[in-house]
């Protein structure tokens, strides 16, 4: 009994109601193994609150449980857990379980506790789903075959295009998220990992591919990989790279005809859900998992595949946090469950040059927070704002400048990502400092609003500038995700906000301007390259939007009238009231912060020749159809 005793008082330790469960277990009604006092507690993790290694039927030590309670009542089914792994008595450990059959005989079945301890014990194994898929019951209601959610067993594509699909994906869109090692992910192990994984990842890659005939496939590779993420879901498959392919898919999605009906709230709270019941945030957890699937590995390679559950772990929350804040849904991943190293995480072994840009956007969005947070217990003046807003500013302003300083490193080539995310997060903080010294001082032209105006125009010139100019930016432009099309109209709306203010010069004004009037430009000459279900067509109306509004702006005579229209007009929705009102609520995370014998075999293959991809895409005449393949 002892090790099976451990193991329940580990899992009720970790529980988040396990107050109630010692209260529960501490009654005098359920029988208790062992006898122990309050002094004898410990606490194998820092910050958690000890759990007794046996149980004391203290009256005292039960009332000091009961008047610290802090949070739900315990579930029944840990009371009912804790009392079957309790039993001290012999003769319920020999009592037999029987079943009736329709004949009316009975029939013996294994012994009782044994089969109550196995329906009521938790379950931390991994699943993959090609064993879920393997084990199938004839009368599954969610029954899947091979030959329909396999895109090279069902012969839609062959070896050579998931070759090709893979080194698409990994080349342009993964380096804006960062969820996937490309080291560790090739075509061979994803396959034997996952299918759902796989079909995902070839309809990614297919998306941004200029073959002819990749472009008419995509809507069917990524049919079948929305039906394998939704296999997935609905039979409970419980695997790393089940949360992987759902975080992905999320990111590029199709458009809903309406934002509102979008069910990725719905997904992205089932892979956080499957992420914490397989504790991937618990690194002894990780670890055990590890020894027991891959015993015979290296230590480099495990290290790898440790990293892979750290990784998966930071976009997880990221992910959660970042779709969720765009439409003001609650979130349900805190910040106190990231590492306090999440920083400097990507200095650790077996890097991937991404990992830099996912512990930069968790150091700036913390620092954000805390500015935010300290922004709250001042007092609202518009001095005392704008004194906060200074500070702030060149905190976040330094970190973003120091982390984002070229080096020798691989990983830096990748800094003018983490360069875009963290001017929006300046963004984010100069809009929040606009609306409450706004709040407090009537007049727009007032000298803090100006103060603000000026370094707002500075940001988001200077991240549209990257967007138009920087290399690295655009030879993934072609991956940017929904929510940094999102980023790039919110700049956008900033700098037409600050134009309509007034009081910057004219020279400020029409620099500013014109990086607004060229990013629709410099959008058009991929959008043609994208399928029309992707997100980047309807940004592309909004920035032509902005634009047209600039343009405006810019050449009216009237310019009081000008600054009566800046919260009048600009879009019939919500969008851009929320963008006004609802900082920090609206922006604050957004955009941020991954069977036998397998039948892939990458030699012989020719490689993907991508290097003249981007004088391609931006040789290309935006009203030319005669360029394009």
């Amino acid at each position: 009994m002892e090790a099976p005793m451990e193991k329940l008082l580990a899992r009720i330790n970790d529980s988040p109601v396990r107050d109630e469960v010692i209260a529960a277990i501490l009654n005098p009604s359920l029988p208790s193994p062992s006898l122990t006092t309050a002094s004898e507690l410990t606490s194998p993790v820092r910050g958690e609150v000890p759990f007794p290694h046996g149980l004391d039927n203290d009256a005292g030590h039960l009332s000091a449980v009961q008047r610290g309670r802090r949070e739900s009542l315990v579930s029944p089914l840990h009371i009912v857990t804790a009392a079957i792994a309790a039993n001290s008595e012999p003769r319920c450990d020999g009592l037999g379980a029987q079943m009736t059959l329709q004949s009316g005989r009975i029939a013996s079945m294994a012994p009782l506790k044994e089969r109550l301890t196995k329906y009521f014990a938790p379950h931390t194994a991994q699943q993959r789903d090609w064993e879920v898929l393997a084990t199938q019951t004839v009368g599954c209601p969610f029954k899947l075959e091979t030959d329909s959610c396999d895109p090279v067993a069902s012969r839609l594509i062959d070896e050579k295009d998931a070759v090709l699909y893979f080194q698409l994906f990994f080349k342009i869109r993964n380096p804006l998220v960062g969820l996937l090692d490309a080291t560790l992910h090739t075509p061979n192990f994803v396959y034997s990992a996952s299918f759902t994984l796989f079909s995902v990842i070839c309809a990614l890659g297919c998306a941004v591919s200029i073959r002819p005939r990749d472009q008419v496939l995509y809507p069917v590779l990524l049919s079948l990989a929305n039906g394998n993420v939704k296999w997935c879901i609905a039979a409970s498959v419980k695997s790393l790279e089940t949360i992987q392919a759902i975080i992905n898919m999320q990111y590029w999605a199709p458009l809903c005809p309406r934002q509102a009906d979008d069910p990725y709230w719905l997904n992205l709270s089932h892979a956080v859900q499957v992420a914490r019941e397989m504790s991937i945030n618990k690194p002894n957890v990780v670890l055990e998992h590890i020894k027991l699937t891959a015993p015979d590995v290296s230590e480099e390679f495990r290290e790898r595949l440790l990293r892979n559950y750290e990784r998966t772990w930071l976009n997880t929350f990221i992910a959660n946090k970042s779709f969720g804040i765009i439409t003001g849904r609650p979130q349900c991943v805190s910040w106190k469950e990231l590492s306090s190293h999440a920083s400097e995480w990507w200095k650790k072994p077996m890097t991937e040059p991404s990992d830099r840009v996912i512990s930069g956007i968790i150091e700036i969005r913390g620092l954000l927070l805390q500015a935010l947070g300290r922004r709250s217990q001042i007092q609202p003046t518009p001095t005392s704002i704008l004194d906060w807003h200074i500070e702030a500013y060149n905190t976040l302003s330094q970190t973003r400048n120091a982390r984002c300083e070229p080096d020798t490193l691989p990983s830096a080539a990748l800094l003018p990502i983490l360069a875009f995310y963290m001017d929006h997060s300046l963004l984010v903080l100069n809009a929040q400092a606009l609306r409450d010294i706004a709040t407090v001082d009537q007049s727009v032209a007032s000298s803090a609003i100006l103060t603000i105006s000026r370094r707002t125009i500075e940001v988001a010139s200077r991240a549209l500038d990257l967007v138009i100019t920087d290399r690295t930016v655009l030879e993934v432009l072609l991956g940017f995700h929904n929510n940094q099309y999102i980023m790039i109209c919110h700049a956008a709306t900033e700098i037409l906000r600050a134009i309509k203010r007034g009081g910057l010069t004219p020279t400020e004004t029409a620099t500013a301007a014109e990086k607004v009037i060229e990013t629709p430009k410099h959008l058009e000459r991929i959008i043609r390259l994208l399928p029309e279900s992707s997100a980047a067509h309807l940004y592309l109306d909004l920035a032509r939007f902005f634009a047209c509004q600039v343009e405006a702006v810019t050449g009216a005579t009237d310019v009081e009238a000008v600054r009566e229209t800046i919260d009048q007009g600009l879009l019939p929705g919500d969008w851009f009231r929320a963008v006004d009102t609802g900082l920090p609520t609206t922006w604050l995370d957004m955009g941020y912060l991954g069977p036998g014998e397998s039948v892939l075999d990458g030699s012989g293959f020719e490689s993907l020749n991508d290097s003249d991809l981007y004088d391609f895409i931006f040789s290309q005449d935006p009203t030319s159809e005669s360029g394009l393949l």
